[in-house]
């Protein structure tokens, strides 16, 4: 049960640069002060409407909220600044890198153990970025920022890695405790907007964009949250992070069908590559050859 509800956050997280395309003249900092704000609102209202106890999901532990700051502002600050200056789909597949980070820092974190599958997926997924960010077909020459770009998304995808293997340290916490995280990021982002003297930009947000961050703050900035933390502190998290690789290809998909990208050779390849690579780390058999 949290593996498959662990599945649920990559999917609503595979409609974010669907989303985002939609948000490009708006800030970052603005997009993840609404988004944010809007799940934070809806959660913590659900909380005082069933008439739970809001103080019993208040963790009183620096550490959650610094690790929660760092990894949901971090990431999210970097992926969209990323967006804004290199092409989407190599961004998206780049981003999907915390995959292997992930894997990688709970190995050091958490003691995990990585299996021989594992790594033969991981250079499957990684060839499948490598083959769209440096392929002729992704144009990625009329694009000087675009290197400038890839850094942000490799930052972001380290931001989240560590933030979701760090995590599993928090076990004992209710899913419902990232509503206050998310409440005090989104407050670090009012914050530094007043302190730059953009609060204008608020009032200057049309009602598309509004209703845009009210989906993300929904889903890919919202619920899937939840999700994603029960299934990091309850489920398999190599076997998720693996099985989070659906968030390219899906992605994809979206920004195909709504026009924003076409559908070109190295990216049918890519998410092939991509397809593989989720099939090998899921398949198990009982001699042990994986």
């Amino acid at each position: 049960m949290p593996n498959f509800v662990g599945v649920l956050a990559p999917f609503f997280w595979s409609f974010l640069p669907l989303f985002l395309y939609y948000l490009q003249a708006l800030d970052s900092l603005v997009i993840l002060l609404m988004s944010l704000a809007v799940f934070s609102v809806l959660s913590l209202g659900y909380l005082l409407v069933s008439k739970s106890d809001i103080s019993s999901y208040y963790k009183k532990d620096k550490a959650y909220y610094l690790n929660g700051v760092f990894g949901i502002f971090g990431f999210h600050f970097f992926y969209f600044e990323a967006l804004k200056i290199a092409p989407i789909i190599p961004v998206f597949l780049i981003i999907n890198l915390a995959g292997i980070f992930i894997i990688l820092y709970s190995a050091w974190l958490n003691k995990t153990q990585i299996k021989p599958k594992h790594l033969i997926a991981l250079l499957f997924n990684f060839s499948a970025i490598m083959l769209v960010a440096y392929g002729k077909e992704s144009d990625v020459s009329n694009h000087q920022n675009s290197w400038l770009g890839y850094l942000y998304a490799l930052m972001a995808a380290n931001c989240w890695a560590f933030y979701s293997a760090y995590s599993r340290r928090f076990k004992d916490v209710s899913n419902f405790s990232i509503s206050f995280l998310t409440l005090v990021v989104s407050i670090c982002c009012l914050v530094t907007i007043a302190l730059q003297g953009n609060l204008a930009l608020l009032s200057q947000i049309t009602l598309q964009q509004f209703f845009i961050c009210l989906l993300i703050g929904l889903g890919p900035m919202g619920f899937a949250f939840i999700f994603w933390n029960y299934g990091m502190t309850k489920g398999d998290v190599n076997l998720l992070c693996i099985i989070s690789y659906i968030i390219p290809i899906l992605g994809s998909i979206w920004l195909v069908l709504f026009g924003i990208e076409e559908f070109t050779t190295n990216l049918a390849i890519a998410c092939g590559l991509i397809a593989v690579g989720t099939a090998v780390a899921t398949f198990s058999n009982k001699r042990g050859l994986f």
